[in-house]
């Protein structure tokens, strides 16, 4: 586990250099996670001084207890890992890291299975980016649907990679509830929802590949590679706050994966690693992925 490392008993202190390659003030406020308690992420969480929540929707979110439901499955040298790959925010590599990872994992001759967001098929996902509360509402549950389906059945026979976490998805929704984008009513439906599925029976990653950005580097990303339909606001300043937001969202859940989850992380800095293009960078990418894994008990090609 190499995200994280016991400094007292009741603490979890994240290593920075693991998560950026070098101290930064940027997530200072994760190195120091209460052991137990999932009521404490919101002191964790650092918006960005112009995102204030309105009164009921803060109070509601000092009651609000972040997804920790899933636990990996134990270890055997029987069956396959599964892999997850999540990350601060969206455009940050997440679905062009799964693709790499099958394709040089395909080279080693590994057997490998891909799942993806199904985006082109949700019905309520454009409408979704013109401030329709409802529209998000439809759309995350869909979504979160869609990947209770997907996790639930992995593969048997092959290593798994899957294209954003469940809780991420969760994270997306939150999001939307402190920027004002989503109703607390429809936010409500949505938590209620995601806590129908039987998230305790559906194992979570052997291995979370979780992808960071620094913020100049997400919002460059960003407005480089937005699909036309996800316009979050005419105001360019205003869809930098949705990526930062979104980004402190997604660390402050990760932060209290150690103890509230138990799940292996790897993290994995972007900002000068681009395994888009360069073919070298795919290999180190596979390779940090395969070390990983060996760590874990699984042994593949040597590493």
């Amino acid at each position: 586990y190499t995200y994280a490392k016991r400094k007292k008993e009741s603490q979890l202190v994240v290593g920075a250099a693991d998560l950026y390659g070098a101290a930064c003030l940027e997530h200072y406020h994760l190195l120091h996670v209460t052991e137990t308690k999932n009521n404490d992420w919101l002191k964790r969480l650092r918006l960005p001084k112009k995102i204030v929540p309105e009164p009921e929707v803060k109070k509601y979110l000092q009651t609000l207890r972040l997804p920790y439901l899933r636990r990996p499955l134990k270890f055997s040298p029987e069956r396959y890992p599964r892999i997850e790959v999540g990350a601060d925010t969206m455009r940050v590599g997440k679905t062009t890291a799964v693709e790499v990872l099958a394709q040089e994992f395909k080279k080693l001759k590994l057997p490998v299975m891909t799942s993806f967001e199904d985006w082109r098929h949700n019905p309520h996902l454009k409408k979704s980016y013109k401030d329709s509360s409802l529209a998000l509402l439809n759309s995350q549950k869909w979504f979160i649907q869609r990947k209770f389906d997907q996790v639930r059945l992995g593969a048997k026979n092959k290593i798994w990679v899957q294209d954003v976490h469940p809780e991420m998805d969760y994270c997306y929704a939150l999001t939307n509830l402190i920027l004002g984008r989503m109703k607390l009513a429809h936010f409500r439906e949505y938590v209620d929802y995601f806590y129908s599925l039987d998230w305790a029976h559906v194992p979570a990653a052997d291995a979370l590949v979780y992808l960071t950005a620094s913020d100049d580097v997400v919002i460059k990303r960003a407005h480089a590679s937005l699909r036309p339909f996800e316009t979050i606001d005419d105001n360019p300043a205003c869809a930098d706050r949705y990526f930062l937001v979104m980004k402190r969202v997604n660390q402050t859940w990760l932060a209290g994966t150690k103890y509230l989850l138990d799940v292996v992380v790897l993290p994995i800095n972007t900002d000068n690693f681009n395994f888009a293009k360069n073919s070298e960078a795919k290999k180190k990418l596979a390779k940090k992925v395969l070390q990983k894994l060996a760590q874990l008990g699984w042994r593949y090609n040597g590493r």
